[in-house]
């Protein structure tokens, strides 16, 4: 608010020619330039540097999980995939998108799932196993908490509503 208010009276004062209003907008360019400076270094404070390159790791994690969300994956061997250590990796992701590592990897798995079973006839157990899962009983415990419904019901619903 306060910088939008400085650049107001900087456009209000855009037209006149005085010298006191010339002063004026060097006192008031002068202001923002001050207020932009801290409220950059307040950013810095607060990880904005260090954000940005935790964002473009983080992106490069998540594309790697959305490539290879069928195999097994882990926080050991996804951290070494991108030499860091597994416990930055965690908090990394935590603080980044706020969901677990694992939590985000379920959730990746449980969206191909859905896919899978809202377009094939394919058994449970093998969407289970396509998408990742260890076992199947995993697999419709991950599905229905995560959507509230086992995968067989949420097979059912959705041949409902799209027919």
């Amino acid at each position: 608010n306060h910088i939008h208010g400085l650049l107001q009276q900087l456009l209000a004062l855009q037209e006149e020619t005085s010298p006191e209003s010339d002063a004026l907008r060097k006192m008031l360019l002068a202001t923002l330039l001050l207020e932009l400076k801290d409220l950059c270094r307040q950013q810095q404070e607060q990880g904005g540097e260090n954000g940005r390159v935790s964002n473009h790791i983080v992106d490069q994690i998540q594309a790697y999980i959305a490539e290879h969300y069928a195999e097994k994956l882990t926080l050991t061997g996804i951290a070494s995939q991108f030499y860091i250590s597994p416990y930055y990796l965690s908090r990394l992701f935590k603080k980044s998108i706020n969901l677990s590592l694992i939590e985000y990897i379920n959730g990746v798995r449980i969206k191909a799932a859905q896919n899978l079973i809202e377009k094939s006839n394919e058994s449970i157990s093998d969407i289970a196993e396509k998408t990742g899962f260890m076992t199947t009983a995993h697999f419709r415990r991950v599905f229905k908490d995560a959507t509230g419904l086992s995968p067989q019901q949420y097979r059912q619903y959705y041949k409902r509503v799209n027919k």
